[in-house]
């Protein structure tokens, strides 16, 4: 069972997939916000949890979170979790596959890159962000190292300034009221992240 629920030690076990099964129709269905990726301190999963989910629940009561991916920050995703209060709208979830990363991204409304700055740890360029708009699912954000170069703000996602949490609020609202047309969101993606545009891009800012 590759798409499961891990439990830190020595914490009460969380329910597998199995017995909590997806997300119930309905629920969240203009609200469903994915986090995909390796759970380090610099992807901003527990300060997203912290500080912006418990507020954005507030104005949104049926925004649903999945957490996908292995790490070392998932004990502190577990513990912001229950101390927030969020078991009722948020799976965290393990390792998956890419089979079960095109279902995540086929059932989700927007991708989240809520970033922090962590000294020695920066972020390279955002491929997961690129991946997610290349398959039409839009992306909200932070400003912040090598993202602002994987993602074309209002034409493949929605930027908000890094650790912010009321700006972070703004982008989700504002992604959520946008019309995202996915053919369109892959054809830009093609078209600006080519091989020869990426050259080009390289060739213009090196040696120009």
């Amino acid at each position: 069972n590759i798409f499961h629920v891990l439990s830190p030690p020595q914490r009460r076990e969380w329910p597998r997939r199995a017995e909590r099964g997806p997300l119930e129709k309905g629920k969240g269905d203009e609200g469903r916000l994915l986090l995909l990726g390796r759970q380090i301190k610099r992807k901003g999963t527990v300060w997203f949890l912290q500080e912006v989910l418990p507020k954005l629940l507030r104005e949104i009561p049926d925004v649903t979170v999945t957490i996908a991916g292995d790490g070392p920050e998932l004990p502190k995703i577990f513990d912001a979790v229950s101390r927030c209060r969020l078991e009722h709208c948020v799976r965290v979830l393990g390792t998956v596959d890419e089979d079960e990363k095109n279902s995540l991204s086929a059932e989700s409304t927007l991708f989240l890159m809520p970033n922090i700055p962590v000294a020695g740890d920066m972020e390279g360029f955002g491929m997961v962000g690129l991946e997610a708009a290349s398959h039409g699912l839009p992306v909200v954000a932070a400003k912040l190292e090598g993202i602002v170069d994987a993602v074309i703000d209002d034409q493949t996602g929605v930027f908000f300034a890094a650790q912010d949490a009321d700006d972070c609020m703004r982008a989700i609202r504002k992604a959520l009221s946008m019309q995202w047309h996915p053919e369109a969101m892959r054809e830009v993606c093609s078209r600006k992240f080519s091989v020869d545009a990426m050259l080009s891009s390289y060739l213009n800012n090196v040696w120009t």
